[in-house]
C-alpha cells in the first residue's frame, strides 16, 4: 500500500479561473464550456508562468480573449521592447493554452505569428542571458567534496549522525539522482519511498510528475558517482520507512514533509561554493550539464553511463 494515500487533487485556482474567463466571454455574448476537472500535465511553474503572461495581456495591456490572430501579432510588436523573446514565447504558449482550453480556435497557430517571434528572435537587442551548464567534472568536484565530509563526520551506525552528515548524504543522493537523469525540480521533492524499487541492477522510481508518457524511470547501479548506491545510503542514514524521499534536515533531526522545489537550488549552490567549482550551480543546470555532455561528445546516456561503471 503506498504510504501517500489517497490524494484529493485541488482544482480550485483551476475553477476560479475558470470562472474569471466564463465571465470575460459571458460579457461578449459567447457561451463559456462547461467547467471540467483535468488533471495538469505541465509543471505548477510553468502553469503559474503561464497565468501571468495570460493576466499580463488580460488586465495591463487589456487584450480581448478570444483573441484574434490580428491581437496577438499587435500585443507581440507593441512589447517587443519591454519583453524578451523568451518571455514572449512563454506568451504565445498561454494564449495558446488558454484557447485550447477554452475550445476556441487558437490564434497562435497562424504562421505570421510564427514568423514575426522568429523575426524578433534574431533582430532583438535584449541580451541572453547563458546560465553555466554543470560538467562532469564538476560533478566529480562536488562529490569529492560531499563524501569528504560524509567520511569525516561518519559515526559508530548504532549511533545518530550528525546534521552535516546527514545533509551531505542526503545531497549527494539528490547531486547525483538529478545529473544523471535530468530530473525537473518538482519531480525530485516529489519522490516518495514507495516510489522506489530497488533490485540488484539498480532503481525503479516511480515520478509523480512525468516528464513523458512512461512516469518510471530506471537508475542503473554504476561503479562511480552511482546514484543508486547514493539513494540506499541515504535512506539507510535517515532510517525513513516512509514519506516523502528528500527532507529539510534541522537541529531537531529530519523533518517529516519534503522541502520546497526552491530548496533544490540552495542546496546545488552551496555545494559548489564549498567543492570550489568556477561557476556558482543551480539545480537547473545538473540536467542541462548531462545534455551538454552528450551534445558534445554525441554521446547516449548508456554511453556515459558504461565509462562510470
Amino acid at each position: 500500500e503506498s504510504d501517500r494515500g489517497w490524494v484529493k487533487m485541488d482544482y480550485s485556482s483551476e475553477y476560479l479561473r475558470w470562472l474569471a474567463a466564463k465571465k470575460i466571454l459571458e460579457s461578449q455574448g459567447i457561451e463559456a464550456p462547461p467547467f471540467r476537472q483535468l488533471r495538469k500535465s505541465l509543471s505548477k511553474n510553468t502553469l503559474k508562468a503561464y497565468a501571468e503572461a495570460v493576466r499580463r495581456y488580460q488586465f495591463s495591456y487589456h487584450g480581448l480573449l478570444p483573441a484574434k490572430t490580428e491581437n496577438i501579432l499587435e500585443y507581440v510588436n507593441n512589447q517587443k521592447h519591454s519583453l524578451s523573446p523568451g518571455s514572449l514565447k512563454v506568451f504565445i504558449a498561454a494564449i495558446s493554452k488558454w484557447h485550447s482550453d477554452m475550445r476556441f480556435e487558437d490564434p497562435t497557430k497562424d504562421t505570421a505569428v510564427r514568423i514575426l517571434i522568429e523575426h524578433i528572435q534574431k533582430t532583438s537587442s535584449h541580451e541572453t542571458r547563458h546560465r553555466p551548464s554543470l560538467k562532469f567534472s564538476d560533478l566529480i568536484k562536488m562529490t569529492d567534496f560531499l563524501d569528504e565530509i560524509i567520511y569525516d563526520e561518519k559515526i559508530e551506525d548504532l549511533l545518530p549522525q550528525s546534521m552535516r552528515y546527514l545533509s551531505s548524504t542526503r545531497n549527494k543522493s539528490i547531486l547525483l539522482l538529478g545529473y544523471w537523469h535530468s530530473l525537473s525540480h518538482q519531480q525530485i521533492v516529489d519522490i516518495h519511498l514507495s516510489d522506489l524499487e530497488f533490485n540488484d541492477e539498480g532503481v525503479n522510481i516511480r515520478l509523480s510528475e512525468p516528464s513523458s508518457k512512461d512516469n518510471r524511470i530506471f537508475v542503473p547501479r554504476l561503479k562511480h558517482y552511482c546514484p543508486t548506491k547514493a539513494i540506499e545510503d541515504w535512506i539507510n542514514a535517515s532510517l525513513l520507512k516512509k514519506g516523502p524521499l528528500f527532507r529539510k534536515i534541522t537541529s531537531g533531526g529530519i523533518e517529516p514533509k519534503c522541502f520546497t522545489p526552491k530548496s533544490l537550488d540552495a542546496i546545488i549552490s552551496s555545494i559548489s561554493k564549498g567543492a570550489g567549482t568556477e561557476h556558482s550551480f543551480s539545480y537547473t543546470a545538473l540536467s542541462k550539464g548531462l545534455a551538454l555532455n552528450k551534445n558534445n561528445h554525441d554521446k547516449t546516456n548508456e554511453q556515459i553511463f558504461s565509462e562510470v561503471e
